[in-house]
């Protein structure tokens, strides 16, 4: 991905039976988050904005007219091989839904917003280089590990980073929510590091993207009006959008009410949504209409379908503990989320035993009809 200070928003969650005190308690680790996240950006940009100035200076003086920032810099060689001591690794998984638990080798440490390509079995993640910075990275089927390269007329840490990532069903571009200025919108890239685009321009936050299955399209939501700026996705005017994966029309509203609507997925023949409304989850038709509602519990979190349509794969939060986990350069306790399942035909939910997630910035992902890529920490 561009050469780019990459960052994400931690994601944490709230939980029952005393809901009020966690949401406060979270609300305030993720406002104080993203405030330290936006003083490094201006200190980083300051001491860049000197180093530019300082480089063109000597330009000129040698009579060189290349702009800084124009070609790519060097690239770092890999990703960080070590977590930080005490930190629990979260575990890439292989995860049957009878209950059997394979470890799948070869991914980063550190890496999270784990993200698959069903068509070629590619992996996309978000890990820290051996620069220090969040990059985004992709795993082949074989096991060999690519940074995502820089696109040109970026500076690393200037202008934008990185949060959840969504790899394309082809396996050929990465999608990603990204923080510029203060604020996050959705961008596109070629795993190649090729056509970066900005898909959305909001004054709020936009977040969450998925991929259409024919490639086509991302949805998304955003904070709206009255954004909660500790949280957007509990926003009581979020809502979920569409808008082409090229760049080439604006976003399209699909919900308007005054609920907060979140962390959308397409089912796999394109005709439904699955979302977040109000901490449960819901589906609808990819224009909007015809909302049903299928979870009323535990709040609920990142609804992925399987492949066949007929259930979907969701989180849910757990008080019993937080793990302390290294998310990229991103250290430190994180909430706890178990992993479920709803049929979408019955709206029975079933808890798969002992499968657990830090944060709703992982998500579960389906392999296959049969098996999911969790990135799995202890659950107690």
């Amino acid at each position: 991905m561009p050469e780019v200070q990459e960052v994400f928003r931690m994601a944490t969650n709230k939980v029952k039976p005393d809901p009020n005190a966690l949401e406060r308690q979270v609300r305030r680790q993720r406002k104080t988050t993203r405030n330290n996240r936006a003083r490094t950006y201006v200190v980083v940009a300051a001491v860049l904005a000197a180093v530019a100035i300082g480089v063109f200076a000597l330009q000129r003086s040698t009579g060189d007219a290349t702009v800084p920032g124009s070609d790519r810099s060097p690239a770092p060689s890999s990703f960080t091989t070590s977590l930080p001591g005490g930190a629990q690794r979260a575990k890439p998984s292989n995860v049957s839904l009878n209950g059997s638990v394979l470890s799948i080798a070869g991914l980063p440490p550190d890496a999270y917003s784990l993200s698959y390509s069903p068509h070629v079995g590619r992996i996309a993640f978000i890990a820290v280089d051996d620069t220090g910075v969040d990059r985004l990275g992709y795993m082949n089927v074989d096991g060999t590990v690519y940074l995502v390269p820089t696109p040109t007329n970026l500076i690393i840490g200037s202008t934008i980073g990185i949060g959840t990532a969504a790899i394309s069903p082809d396996g050929t571009r990465i999608a990603f929510e990204a923080l510029s200025s203060r604020n996050s919108d959705i961008y596109v890239v070629g795993i190649d590091g090729s056509g970066l685009v900005r898909l959305t321009d909001d004054p709020q936050t936009d977040q969450y993207p998925q991929w259409s299955p024919d490639n086509s399209t991302i949805v998304y939501d955003n904070g709206g009006a009255r954004e909660q700026s500790s949280d957007p996705q509990f926003s009581q005017t979020a809502e979920i959008y569409t808008v082409p994966a090229d760049g080439s029309a604006s976003p399209t509203r699909l919900t308007h009410d005054d609920v907060a609507n979140a962390a959308p997925s397409f089912s796999p023949d394109g005709r439904r949504l699955a979302f977040v409304r109000d901490n449960q989850i819901w589906t609808m038709s990819a224009d909007g209409t015809d909302p049903q509602q299928l979870t009323d519990g535990a709040m609920a979190f990142t609804p992925r379908w399987s492949p066949d349509g007929s259930t979907i794969a969701f989180t849910y939060y757990s008080h019993a503990y937080r793990p302390v986990v290294a998310m990229a350069s991103e250290y430190g306790d994180r909430p706890l989320i178990i992993a479920a399942l709803v049929d979408v035909a019955t709206g029975e939910v079933t808890r798969l035993r002992d499968i657990a997630m830090a944060s709703d910035a992982n998500t579960p992902q389906w392999l296959d009809a049969d098996r999911l890529l969790i990135s799995r920490v202890r659950a107690r």
